[in-house]
């Protein structure tokens, strides 16, 4: 049987309404989108905290609307979060004129190739939407932000253009290396010859060298995507002719 590269569907959620985009002039338009994965009971305490910080201070006063300084949260759901954390959650952050729930969940596993399947969901819905943006950038409901949108701006600002990726050496997290030894078989996303992020664009923290293919079985990371972002080239690529 020979082993043959198909994506699966796409979930293309229409992104509407989204009112401070929307009211971007010429054309709707954000600074950064955010992809956060919920599923966990405490969803509603980590997202609600992260989404105040990220923001940028006072694009959601009334008189600042028409802007393209505001960061859009889109908040996918997981199928299998139980009904009362979703009912929490949406509770939360439901009413922000700067956060999206996606309306169509996944059943996502940790560390498998699932985890995929939202970000290119919202890949394909931000293409089909041309929304522009600067970056996408992916979060869990595990992680709490320890930064504020002016930092990571300037943060972004030092490698234009670029997509980070976070690296985590086997020597620092042995234990985890250990845990994740069935998922290097599989999950490692290689990628294509001839795409147009196929240069050397990633910012990688540790000590691992700027690569556009697979690292060689003499190097290998505890885990890698686990926090990453895409430049919107990248993410959503100009479509050819």
């Amino acid at each position: 049987m020979l082993r043959q590269e198909q994506l699966p569907e796409m979930f293309i959620d229409p992104l509407s309404p989204l009112p401070l985009a929307d009211a971007a002039a010429p054309s709707p338009s954000v600074r950064y989108v955010y992809l956060i994965l919920a599923s966990r009971p405490y969803a509603h305490e980590t997202i609600n905290r992260n989404v105040h910080a990220l923001q940028r201070p006072g694009v959601l006063e009334p008189g600042a609307r028409g802007t393209n300084e505001s960061n859009l949260f889109l908040l996918h759901l997981d199928a299998k979060m139980k009904n009362e954390s979703a009912a929490a959650l949406r509770s939360a952050v439901s009413s922000r004129p700067d956060v999206y729930f996606l309306r169509r969940r996944r059943h996502v596993m940790w560390a498998g190739w699932s985890m995929m399947l939202p970000l290119l969901d919202v890949m394909s819905s931000l293409l089909q939407r041309r929304l522009r943006f600067e970056y996408l950038i992916v979060l869990g409901d595990a992680d709490l932000t320890m930064r504020v949108h002016s930092e990571i701006q300037a943060f972004f600002g030092r490698f234009p253009g670029r997509s980070i990726m976070s690296i985590v050496p086997r020597k620092r997290d042995p234990r985890r290396y250990t845990t994740h030894a069935a998922f290097r078989n599989f999950c490692w996303v290689r990628q294509r010859r001839g795409a147009r992020d196929s240069r050397p664009s990633a910012h990688i923290t540790g000590p691992v060298p700027l690569t556009t293919s697979t690292p060689t079985r003499r190097w290998s990371a505890t885990r890698a995507a686990g926090s990453w972002c895409r430049s919107r080239t990248a993410a959503c690529p100009p479509r050819r002719p």
